[in-house]
């Protein structure tokens, strides 16, 4: 059974998708940056990509109905 990304995890993305970061998103989410970081770990281990920061940014761009 594939892992399906969280309500939360798809709104993260969309911010990401727009350029913010972490400490941005933490604001507007109104939660602690380290709880953001936390679910982009979250989304990479789902997406199954490299760890690195550039391999969620390469996803998006590939994927732009996110």
């Amino acid at each position: 059974m594939p892992t399906t990304i969280s309500d939360t995890e798809l709104e993260i993305l969309k911010l990401i998708k727009k350029g913010l970061t972490s400490v941005e998103i933490s604001r507007i989410r109104n939660c602690s940056t380290r709880t953001i970081e936390k679910h982009r770990s979250n989304i990479i281990k789902k997406l199954k990509l490299p760890t690195s920061q550039n391999a969620l940014f390469l996803y998006l761009l590939k994927n732009p109905d996110i």
